[in-house]
């Protein structure tokens, strides 16, 4: 590896290093061996194999005759008793350097014609050891040939400006070239990545697709966006806005989408210098954010800043509901299904402005038992049809949920206990709602107070009840029809009596006495 003083950046150069000495042999005259050195001398590739991993201090080099403060330089030094010149040239890469070691007398043989102008000899030598050097060591260098070749052929591919032909700026031009091309991968990513993201999010807390081989896709398709969920801690939060009556909403400076736009802008804000991780999505008009974080740390304090900041805008109340912490992206889909559970219940505490699932139990007073037991008399109420009963611990509800001697969560499980009983219970006897309550979703959006869910609840029963009225009138108007045509069939019979009759169709005589006077409005003689 290299790394560039004068433009910056690093490459890395692989070589063959048989490839290295054959090649600088037919570059060189004969007996002149060339290093490529580290600053310290060390010798990394060689024209002769055997010099390869020692020091040039090896050779009896003088301290301090090679300055790496310089760019070049050559010097004669006696060489195992021969006088050699020894010439330098710093590369533009930091951390290496080119040596070659040329015998005075094999470069000075071609010429013997000026062997007795020794003065000049040596000049000319000097001159011709600092061109040879400084030429095959920066232009005909094996490692620099190979990778000006390289980002030339990578510049004819990507880029068609014509460029000059140093190697030095090729190079760093090429780096260049393929650094713009990552930032407009990068802003491409950008531009799309909102969408994936949030498609990847809303798998997450989908219990349907979240399987182990889908949760790894996601992971890489994660680290692809460069979003590195590599801390402990994952938490979900939604942020929720009401409105205070509904022509707020058409005004375009307090419109859904432009509050859900400043909620973001205000969580890039404040989480901005954190070292915290987070991906977004919008979900049933709310938004949805997934943050990954450290145990340690207190996230709790910045969103009561943003709802600080929220509360500027009169008529829209913000609510946070914040879930239990996970410590694996295989529970995420779960931490949803807590939070989504606060955020369904939250009317219960209409006053809060945040909920914290792990923290809803701290102002338990009571053991839920009591509220339990309450929920458990509804129900029996409902099973035994006494639907005046069932309203009059209606009635009662609210004052037992509001008053605070319950945690949260005891109070979510057992309305939801009640809910599920109710829907089922209707189920089980073909009963089917009106819109507002026809489900437990429509249920629970109708749902905006306590007030308004002990009313639903009474409702629903009613409904229910009327249903078994009508059901229960049709039977008796058809038992009458059938006791008529007995009757009027065996009228001739001594034995016709309120008993046999009664006895005929397996019903108690008080039974069929009332309804036969209900309906006909004759008694039954």
């Amino acid at each position: 590896m290299a790394f560039s003083t004068e433009y910056g950046g690093a490459i890395i150069i692989s070589i063959n290093e048989n490839v290295f000495r054959n090649e600088i042999r037919n570059l060189f005259p004969q007996n002149t061996e060339v290093f490529l050195t580290t600053l310290d001398g060390t010798i990394l590739l060689s024209s002769n194999e055997n010099r390869a991993l020692i020091n040039l201090s090896s050779f009896g080099i003088r301290s301090g005759k090679i300055d790496t403060q310089l760019d070049h330089g050559n010097f004669i030094e006696n060489i195992n008793g021969i006088s050699t010149l020894i010439s330098y040239k710093k590369s533009a890469y930091s951390n290496y350097m080119y040596v070659s070691f040329s015998p005075i007398n094999e470069i000075t043989s071609n010429f013997s014609i000026l062997r007795k102008l020794l003065a000049i000899v040596t000049l000319l030598t000097f001159v011709l050891g600092i061109v040879l050097s400084f030429y095959w060591a920066k232009v005909r260098s094996a490692p620099l040939l190979f990778l000006k070749n390289l980002c030339a052929n990578t510049l004819n591919k990507y880029s068609h400006e014509s460029s000059t032909s140093n190697e030095y700026e090729i190079i760093n031009y090429t780096v260049d070239m393929l650094s713009s091309k990552l930032n407009e991968q990068e802003i491409s990513i950008k531009e799309v990545s909102p969408l994936l993201l949030q498609h990847m999010f809303l798998s997450l807390v989908s219990r349907d697709s979240n399987t182990p081989d889908k949760i790894n896709k996601i992971r890489t398709a994660l680290r692809v966006a460069q979003i590195n969920f590599d801390k402990e801690a994952y938490v979900i939060v939604i942020f929720k806005t009401t409105y205070d009556n509904s022509p707020l909403a058409n005004n375009p400076s307090k419109s859904p989408e432009y509050i859900n736009r400043e909620i973001k802008e205000l969580v890039k804000q404040f989480f901005m210098n954190k070292d915290i991780e987070y991906i977004n999505a919008k979900i049933n008009d709310n938004i949805l954010y997934l943050f990954n974080f450290e145990p340690n740390y207190n996230i709790n304090s910045i969103f009561t800043n943003i709802l600080e900041h929220m509360s500027k805008f009169a008529g829209i109340n913000t609510y946070i509901f914040i879930s239990d912490v996970c410590y694996s992206m295989d529970n995420i889909c779960t931490i949803f299904e807590h939070v989504n559970k606060i955020q369904n219940y939250s009317f219960i505490f209409p006053d809060k402005k945040i909920f914290q699932y792990n923290l809803l139990s701290d102002s338990k007073k009571e053991c839920p038992l009591a509220l339990e037991q309450y929920i458990d008399q509804m129900i029996g109420a409902l099973k035994c049809h006494s639907w005046n009963n069932f309203y009059l611990l209606t009635d009662k509800l609210e004052d037992l949920v509001c008053s605070g001697d319950f945690s949260y969560r005891d109070i979510i499980n057992e309305l939801e206990r009640l809910i599920d009983f109710i829907y089922n219970f209707s189920l089980e006897y073909n009963i089917i709602f009106d819109e507002v309550i026809e489900s437990r979703s429509s249920f629970m959006q109708n749902a905006s107070n306590i007030c308004v869910f002990c009313d639903l609840l009474k409702h629903m029963v009613n409904h229910i009840s009327n249903i078994f009225e009508r059901r229960r009138n049709s039977k008796n108007h058809e038992l009458i029809e059938n006791v008529k045509k007995y009757v009027t069939l065996n009228i001739s019979d001594n034995n016709i009596s309120l008993e046999t009759v009664s006895c005929h169709f397996g019903i108690s005589s008080a039974h069929l006495s009332r309804i036969f006077k209900e309906i006909s409005g004759m008694n039954f003689i």
